[in-house]
């Protein structure tokens, strides 16, 4: 409580020109659906203080099933996945929340990404999702067929979140950054939390 709006004075404070979140937005799950009515009310009336334009990425708890998804299009007003560009910059936004391997995307929305970096234009590309997969794969050694993409299409910059906890690297000239909580319960008991990113913060 308090640390949400707490974020949103100090991004306003940075005159950003826009705002991408990286998922999890309300708590969800389970088949009340009343109640994640009332938790997207909630947080839009928070969103709706920031003062640059928001774009939303989903998380698991923002969608976990068929219904759930159509109340996050019906109360984003945004696609699940979707694009846009912004000065010399392209966005891409992926839906990853009820998937844990990109082998389980789904062919509707691999070949609109195929699609979608085959046509971008920009200078920079930058692709936000919400489930750090690659934390499951590059850094282990093992291959990544969504990286393998991004590589042939020269993106430049992958946000996740998920974790609650900031870590970030960089695999063959992408720079991935997972971003930690603005408001989500963090784990305390492991020794020295703010070296290991666990702390309230925003990019």
């Amino acid at each position: 409580p308090g640390v949400y709006p707490k974020v949103i004075e100090v991004i306003n404070a940075q005159e950003p020109d826009l705002v991408v979140t990286v998922g999890d937005h309300i708590e969800g799950y389970g088949e009340d659906y009343a109640r994640a009515h009332a938790e997207w009310d909630s947080v839009l009336a928070l969103l709706r203080m920031i003062e640059a334009p928001v774009h939303m990425t989903p998380g698991n708890h923002d969608i976990w099933d068929d219904e759930s998804e159509k109340i996050y299009v019906d109360r984003t007003g945004r696609d699940s996945f979707y694009s846009f560009d912004h000065e010399d910059t392209h966005f891409v936004i992926l839906d990853n929340s009820r998937i844990n391997t990109w082998a389980r995307m789904g062919l509707s929305q691999a070949s609109w990404l195929m699609n979608d970096l085959t046509n971008a234009q920009a200078d920079n590309i930058f692709v936000f999702f919400h489930k750090p997969l690659w934390d499951r794969t590059l850094r282990r050694g093992k291959d990544d067929n969504l990286h393998a993409m991004l590589v042939d299409h020269s993106v430049d910059a992958v946000f996740c979140g998920h974790y609650h906890h900031y870590f970030a690297a960089e695999y063959e000239g992408i720079d991935y950054t997972t971003i930690g909580s603005s408001g989500g319960g963090l784990d305390q008991s492991a020794p020295q939390p703010e070296l290991r990113g666990l702390f309230f913060q925003f990019a």
